[in-house]
């Protein structure tokens, strides 16, 4: 993980869970989803992450991007949960640690684009939402010295599709944004040293999940 922690949130290369996840409802032999939940749970589940289950030792993959709302997520993995290791209800889930950059500096806008719907002979011009989705700016320090950190800054630097990112954007104490997103445009803005900034602008598919 790297050393940096941001007071106005985090990007993540990968993931973000907080809380304690747990399996919500025993889940048998070849189940490729389950349910987790646990107190305070919240956070962003990227495809790509992986977890383990308490008394298993098999690394399952996350198929699906989800968002953690209401202490709780839907999750879909591969590979099926191997023979002879169902899991127990309330079963502990340790998710791999990503690493994550501190947020220094962040706005972000919720939209609905405008479907022109309008048709010859219609008396007045006639409009209908799009589904939701929103736009953000985000100025994060990187550890150039963290070996994850290290490659998305290489990656931005030769202008290489960085995938998607995990966000938590902090408006105020117990009170976030958070979602994922595709970096727009992504920016080496200055570095010193290992402390690298670099300013991205995205573009989120969906709502911004809120954790007031």
């Amino acid at each position: 993980m790297a050393k940096f922690r941001g007071s106005k949130g985090a990007v993540a290369l990968g993931g973000i869970v907080r809380g304690n996840p747990l399996v919500n409802g025993a889940r048998p032999q070849g189940a490729t989803t389950a349910n987790i939940d646990g107190a305070s749970l919240s956070g962003v589940i990227l495809k790509g992450d992986t977890f383990t289950v308490a008394g298993h030792g098999q690394v399952y993959t996350i198929t699906q991007d989800v968002l953690i709302t209401g202490n709780a997520a839907a999750i879909e993995f591969t590979p099926g949960i191997v023979p002879g290791a169902g899991w127990a209800d309330n079963a502990a889930i340790t998710f791999t640690s990503n690493a994550v950059a501190q947020v220094r500096a962040w706005e972000a806008t919720p939209s609905r684009p405008i479907i022109d719907a309008t048709c010859m002979g219609d008396p007045a011009r006639r409009v209908d939402l799009d589904e939701p989705m929103f736009t953000a700016s985000v100025t994060a320090l990187f550890d150039y010295g963290d070996a994850r950190h290290a490659k998305i800054i290489d990656e931005v630097r030769q202008n290489n599709d960085i995938g998607e990112l995990g966000l938590i954007l902090t408006a105020a104490a117990n009170k976030e944004f958070y979602g994922h997103a595709a970096a727009a445009t992504a920016a080496v803005r200055a570095q010193r040293g290992a402390h690298v900034e670099v300013v991205f602008t995205f573009e989120g598919d969906g709502a911004l999940a809120l954790n007031w």
